[in-house]
């Protein structure tokens, strides 16, 4: 196998757990649970057979699958047609969110377990059409609710005007400590099943949303959680931040590698050679370019 030759990060047994999308939704759903005012849309297999079930206000997305791919929303469900499984990738039924499509994501990029940056994409005006916008003055949840009782367009929540330097400082705390728990849980989680270190300590990408509850509260929630080369992807609004994060990332590598489950250690010195590995990575995911494993070789 490839990993008793040369490193590979995140580990190939890593990425084959994450890569069936239920079991990152069982943990993110477990998480939730033990939280205050952490909604989560409702996931479950989907069935071939039952014949009754409805689709209504539900989504079909499948698992070893990303970037939106084999995502079907509830206009494009059609029940006497279904997806097929393929392989051991099984399709998924998901309850429909509508402020996904009408406000979209925040992308935040968690290096060592911190955030580095925030950015927010939308859906664009034509289809398949992505805005990328760089989150600096954000509302509070409380704010957004408050806006969200009454007709809103998407510049009421996302583009918003006033506040005090410090009620936007909040807000912005808010998000990020969100993710920050939420990731500390599913790292322990993880690790747990796996019975090695994540590669998630090193370098992470949530994808949160905000969905109202049952109880009527709005809260945020983990849509994705992506790994390895898929990182970088949303950092195309502004080559700067794939730099930085390259740099941010090439630190944690400047003593070793040991801690992480196939990697092998790096000697004082290296960072800079493993940085420009990891920057030529993401470089290459800004141009859609699909690299299923990253080797790195470092003289030790």
């Amino acid at each position: 196998m490839l990993e008793s030759i040369v490193p590979v990060w995140p580990p190939s047994k890593e990425i084959r757990h994450a890569s069936m999308k239920l079991n990152v939704i069982v943990d993110l759903d477990q998480i939730a649970s033990r939280m205050v005012n952490s909604p989560r849309p409702v996931t479950t297999l989907l069935s071939h057979t039952d014949v009754s079930q409805s689709f209504d206000n539900w989504i079909l997305k499948r698992e070893g699958s990303d970037c939106n791919r084999h995502v079907l929303l509830p206009e494009r469900v059609d029940p006497l047609n279904l997806p097929p499984d393929r392989g051991r990738f099984r399709w998924l039924k998901q309850s429909y969110v509508p402020t996904l499509q009408k406000l979209g994501e925040w992308r935040i990029i968690l290096v060592d377990c911190q955030p580095l940056w925030v950015v927010h994409t939308a859906p664009g005006n034509a289809e398949a059409e992505w805005v990328f916008l760089h989150r600096d003055a954000g509302l509070s949840l409380a704010e957004m609710s408050l806006r969200m009782r009454k007709p809103y367009v998407f510049d009421d929540i996302m583009d918003p005007v006033g506040g005090t330097l410090s009620e936007r400082r909040q807000a912005d705390q808010e998000l990020e400590s969100f993710a920050i728990a939420v990731l500390n849980q599913l790292i322990w989680l993880e690790e747990k099943s796996l019975g090695a270190p994540s590669s998630m300590r090193l370098m992470v990408r949530l994808d949160l949303g905000v969905m109202h509850g049952p109880d009527g509260q709005l809260g945020y929630f983990i849509n994705e959680v992506e790994r390895g080369m898929g990182i970088g992807l949303f950092s195309t609004g502004n080559p700067r931040w794939t730099l930085r994060l390259a740099d941010e990332f090439g630190v944690l590598n400047d003593g070793c590698w040991a801690s992480v489950d196939g990697i092998v250690p790096f000697k004082r010195g290296h960072n800079g050679r493993v940085r420009d590995v990891i920057a030529s990575c993401i470089i290459r995911n800004m141009f859609e370019v699909e690299v299923a494993v990253v080797q790195t070789w470092c003289r030790v």
